[in-house]
């Protein structure tokens, strides 16, 4: 009996080693290796860094620098538009011989020697703007063998009486303001001008500035000139009667009385029209 039981308890001890054996040995078995990472993609595509390269940060966004202010054209001031301006000089020497029909008044033939001389000053342009002032002074240089005289006047002439048997030859002795004004340019297709000036409208027929003269007729005017196009152009014009000569001036031009006129001009093949009143 004894035996017996020994032996039962050996084979159950047997057994019981034989079935934990496999669990032992299956927990004691070596751990499994990592598996090795792959390389990021060399499409450039990952957005993983490479080993070993250096991460870059982004640099902010830089702001665009504000626009600088659009410069106004010409000068900065006044004064440098009047400095940086130019002097207009002019001298000219004529000699005139006048031969007309004798009369029991007019018994000489007239002639005149005279030198004219223009001086004046023209600013640069200042937003648009630039100024004139200009001089006139006529010296007889010769005999005087001539009557000054209104044109259309009646009477003795300007120079005295005296001088009534030579012809007309209008231009006396005297220094005057010739041109004073204002000229205001926004765009190449208008501009105004104000002051004493110049005007000479198409062939000077009626309105111009006795060109052939010494003494130069110019008008104390306002108005605007503009173009549309480079083959038109229109003209505006308010005419300030001009002063009354004195004693020893004569003065070529129209009556003294205020006028208005306008006119369009266009090209030598076009039309060509004015108004007066």
């Amino acid at each position: 009996m004894t035996r017996l039981k020994r032996g039962l308890l050996a084979g159950g001890a047997a057994l019981v080693l034989a079935m934990g054996s496999p669990a032992a040995a299956q927990d004691a078995s070596p751990p499994t290796e990592a598996q090795p990472t792959a390389p990021p993609d060399s499409d450039g595509l990952s957005e993983a860094p490479q080993d070993g390269a250096a991460v870059q940060a982004t640099p902010p966004p830089v702001e665009a620098a504000p626009p600088e202010p659009a410069k106004a054209a010409g000068f900065g001031s006044p004064g440098d538009a009047i400095l940086a301006g130019k002097l207009l000089f002019e001298v000219r020497g004529r000699y005139e011989a006048v031969d007309q029909k004798r009369t029991a008044t007019l018994t000489e033939n007239g002639e005149a020697a005279t030198v004219r001389t223009r001086l004046g000053w023209e600013t640069g342009d200042w937003h648009g703007l630039k100024g004139l002032v200009e001089f006139e002074d006529v010296r007889q240089v010769g005999p005087e063998h001539f009557q000054v005289q209104v044109p259309g006047a009646a009477g003795a002439p300007i120079n005295g009486a005296a001088k009534a048997r030579y012809p007309i030859i209008n231009d006396p002795d005297g220094t005057e303001l010739n041109r004073l004004q204002l000229t205001w340019t926004p765009n190449a297709m208008i501009q105004a001008t104000i002051g004493r000036q110049r005007i000479l409208i198409d062939d000077q027929r009626f309105i111009g500035n006795v060109g052939w003269r010494q003494d130069e007729q110019t008008f104390s005017t306002s108005g605007p000139d503009g173009s549309a196009t480079s083959r038109s152009r229109a003209t505006g014009r308010a005419v300030s009667p001009p002063p009354s000569p004195p004693p020893t001036r004569s003065r070529a031009g129209p009556t003294p009385s205020s006028s208005r006129w306008a006119g369009t001009r266009a090209s030598s093949t076009g039309s060509r029209t004015s108004t007066r009143r």
